[in-house]
């Protein structure tokens, strides 16, 4: 067969472009050979015959693997009542972490936009044993645990994202979020009043959650179309690698969306979801997502309370 090596520069860890065995069959996309083309083949040893396998390698002790996440809690400045607005992933030393973008609560779930801004995430250094410890600072990611919960987690009425934070449930990443309540009148945060809310489903509860398979999918850089969310609910992905025959199984999937979400205008949140969303045929990505607090509940009592006075 022959192989054509990546060219390995600073922008890919790609191993092989492609691969093409003699019978035609081709790994990869097959193109111009950036780097060499190397011919290799099956040997005979005395009465064993020695072929060339595909290997799935776990790199889990090398200085190139991005494959942790940050398992520290994230809050807004609650003293200065201020709340969740906004959600994104950012990596920061290999690390993958919940970053959030707050703003000061005013009454009648109004905000004061001008206060708006990303609060800087925590670092973690995952050499450091002194101040972090594997599955309390951080999970590190292995064959063995590399499953993440999709779940959109709702807050119960009268209460606004202040927190949010990935956990370890079993070998599953699962995501909490922690709700405080507020007065709607004063628009003050009622700051011993908090709530935290995660959907606590496995694969063996009694309503147990279903795996959303993304075995033998192509990298979704490649897809022609947009990615539209997948409906499954109460669900879990895992990390696995890009598809054998189209891309020689080699960057893992799904992709880990980094765009910032938040709404226009601002508005105050009661939930943040967990989504994959993707194309047939292609790996996906995983994301953020945030859902806006209904004030019609109180409209409607304000409403109540104007007929009681007539």
């Amino acid at each position: 067969m022959t192989l054509c090596p990546s060219t390995g520069n600073a922008s890919t860890t790609r191993r092989y472009d492609w691969i093409e065995y003699e019978n035609g069959i081709t790994l990869g996309k097959k193109s111009h050979c950036k780097s060499f083309q190397d011919k290799v083949d099956s040997w005979w040893r005395f009465w064993y015959h020695c072929s060339y396998c595909m290997c799935l390698c776990d790199a889990r002790y090398s200085s190139t693997s991005h494959r942790y996440w940050s398992l520290r809690p994230v809050q807004s400045d609650i003293g200065q009542n201020k709340i969740i607005v906004g959600i994104r992933f950012i990596k920061l030393n290999k690390v993958v972490h919940i970053q959030i973008r707050q703003a000061t609560l005013l009454p009648k779930l109004l905000l004061n936009t001008t206060t708006a801004e990303w609060v800087p995430v925590s670092k973690i250094d995952v050499g450091d044993n002194k101040r972090t410890v594997e599955g309390l600072d951080y999970h590190k990611m292995t064959y063995e645990k590399r499953a993440l919960d999709l779940d959109d987690v709702i807050l119960p009425a009268k209460y606004l994202v202040t927190g949010v934070q990935f956990r370890m449930l079993g070998s599953h990443l699962n995501l909490e979020i922690q709700g405080t309540a507020f007065n709607y009148e004063t628009g003050q945060l009622e700051k011993g009043l908090h709530h935290k809310q995660s959907n606590d489903n496995t694969d063996v509860s009694e309503n147990p959650r279903t795996q959303l398979n993304l075995d033998n999918l192509d990298v979704s850089t490649s897809s022609p179309s947009p990615s539209t969310p997948n409906p499954l609910r109460n669900s879990f992905i895992l990390f696995t690698h890009s598809s054998l025959e189209d891309d020689v199984a080699q960057p893992p999937l799904p992709f880990i969306d980094i765009q910032p979400v938040s709404t226009t205008p601002l508005s105050p949140l009661s939930g943040v979801g967990v989504y994959h969303k993707g194309t047939p045929g292609y790996g996906g990505f995983v994301a953020p997502r945030l859902f806006t607090f209904d004030p019609t509940q109180y409209v409607v009592e304000s409403e109540v309370r104007l007929e009681e006075q007539k």
